[in-house]
């Protein structure tokens, strides 16, 4: 939100510090490829789910910071949540009305 406000401002976003922004997201990727909302060691530390996916990936667009995460592990996590009906669930094998 933060990003995106500071862009609603017209900031060019320049005084960003980039790198310790992507030092940040490299540290809560997951192995499953889902982002954990806080700094955390598993999934049972913080909550992970599709959420702070779409969080990362807002942030990557934003900085064009594709290259701090691991990208093909985190399109499995989302292309794993999406259930039968081609909605999407909080995590894989969740339904996809539950509360996302």
């Amino acid at each position: 939100v933060a990003l995106v406000m500071l862009l609603i401002l017209g900031d060019d976003l320049s005084r960003v510090r980039r790198e310790a922004v992507a030092e940040s997201l490299r540290k809560w990727q997951l192995e499953d490829g889902s982002f954990c909302c806080v700094n955390c060691l598993s999934s049972l530390d913080s909550e992970s789910d599709i959420r702070f996916v779409y969080c990362a990936a807002s942030i990557c667009y934003i900085l064009d910071l594709w290259h701090a995460i691991d990208l093909e592990r985190m399109l499995q996590f989302i292309h794993g949540s999406q259930s039968y009906d081609g909605a999407f669930g909080m995590a894989p094998s969740t339904e996809s009305h539950g509360g996302c």
